[in-house]
């Protein structure tokens, strides 16, 4: 993918990140629960943005950087909501019928409907000044000399109203709003043909590991191709419309040091998949350890348990953020859209309502007897029955990820029956269907 040209400066508050002794690994990580993992994060992660001005046909998918209100109500004259007949419902007290008079269409100019008449009108068309009802083509009488017969019709029958679509200084989409083809058509309904909004973060993707052979390359014994390099890409893209650079490093710890410092001059967020744990050739957190400020964390639950997170201040203008998730597809696909999905939110300042995941109530048609002392993360299946599980849970087997429509979140020592209910995250709203 082409690189980004923007530069983007942040900034970071840094609470205490002292480790609880009893929780303190001889690795270094930190063990924490999940929740208590999105507040640091939140704690850690403060952005300073950097903005621009587009038109509002290329900004799906951005972020906006301010509020944007109606400046006018719409509509901004009562309208027809039928193809009818626009009519004054006071000639009911004056007139048997009434003569057809003209018409009005969308896009006309306002007219004025004199006493004792009607006019033909089309939806979307205003009403004409006199008129205030509009009787639909359907349910319209006539005499036999095509005069239009009088009923007992109620005022304000069938028409839109001034501002009962917006009304003037009502809110269309906060600061932080993710665009999408809803909110760009309600703004582009109140005239907005421009917005600002937050200028994309600069990423780069890294694989780190001997085994890894980038697509179009043949693979040789032991070896596997880079498929984190497509899909991570794949959901950064879906998730926020970022595009991101990709690169693959082989388990050389000062290569890949060396790089990650060069790259950090460069790029604002740096996401990198294998190499994060504690084996004797994870050489991720070794090469953090110049940086300006590193945390890792194993975290409470399965799978996707390292992550570690660290700031390089590279100067006043510019710092980098870096991400390290897991090797394995799956487990570094559930840390990107559990766990660095809220980094990357935080770092583009999107509303609190983009950044929270969507947990939905549902029963499931399984039961859960061997409580793990870990939140798990279960891959599982809507059916008509309820949830069910895939059979394989593996953190590299992705077809069973390809197959699951969600993760239903389990508690550490919980048990459950069929029908229980259980916190469903569907793929539906995480860019992952």
């Amino acid at each position: 993918m082409s690189s980004l040209a923007q530069k983007q400066t942040l900034k970071a508050s840094q609470p205490s990140m002292a480790v609880n002794k009893k929780d303190a690994k001889p690795s270094g990580f930190e063990s924490i629960d999940y929740d208590e993992l999105i507040a640091q994060i939140d704690q850690l992660v403060k952005p300073t943005l950097r903005t621009e001005t587009i038109p509002l046909a290329s900004a799906n998918k951005r972020i906006l950087a301010q509020d944007y209100f109606a400046n006018y109500a719409l509509p901004a004259h009562a309208t027809s909501a039928m193809d009818g007949f626009a009519i004054n419902t006071l000639s009911f007290n004056k007139f048997n019928s009434l003569k057809v008079v003209g018409a009005c269409w969308a896009g006309d100019r306002l007219q004025n409907l004199a006493e004792g008449c009607v006019m033909s009108i089309a939806t979307g068309a205003l009403m004409p000044l006199g008129a205030n009802a509009v009787v639909p083509i359907e349910q319209a009488k006539f005499d036999a000399n095509k005069q239009f017969l009088i009923e007992d019709w109620p005022e304000g029958w069938n028409v839109k109203s001034v501002g009962s679509d917006l009304k003037l200084g009502q809110l269309l989409a906060p600061k932080g709003q993710v665009l999408n083809a809803r909110t760009l058509g309600l703004l582009a309904s109140a005239g907005v043909s421009t917005v600002r909004v937050v200028k994309p973060l600069k990423v780069l993707i890294l694989s780190n590991g001997n085994e890894l052979v980038p697509l179009g390359e043949a693979c040789q014994q032991g070896q596997q191709y880079d498929v984190n390099a497509i899909t991570l890409a794949a959901w950064l893209y879906s998730e926020l419309g970022i595009q991101s650079d990709q690169a693959c490093l082989p388990d050389n710890p000062t290569q890949l040091a060396d790089f990650l410092k060069a790259q950090a001059q460069v790029y604002d967020l740096i996401i990198t998949s294998g190499g994060a744990s504690v084996g004797k050739r994870d050489w991720i957190r070794p090469a953090l350890a110049d940086w300006t400020a590193a945390y890792a964390w194993q975290i409470n639950m399965k799978p996707a348990k390292p992550f570690s997170l660290a700031l390089q201040q590279v100067s006043e203008e510019h710092q980098a953020w870096l991400m390290a998730l897991p090797g394995n597809p799956v487990a570094a696909m559930a840390s990107m859209v559990l766990v660095a999905r809220q980094v990357i939110h935080n770092l583009m300042n999107t509303h609190v309502s983009a950044r929270r995941l969507a947990f939905q109530k549902q029963p499931v048609f399984f039961e859960w007897t061997v409580p793990q002392h870990k939140m798990q993360w279960l891959l599982v299946q809507e059916t008509r029955m309820g949830l069910v599980p895939l059979t394989e849970q593996s953190a590299s087997h992705l077809a069973s990820f390809n197959l699951a429509d969600g993760w239903v979140q389990i508690p550490p020592r919980h048990t459950f029956k069929i029908g229980s209910e259980v916190k469903y995250l569907s793929f539906r709203g995480l860019g992952l269907r």
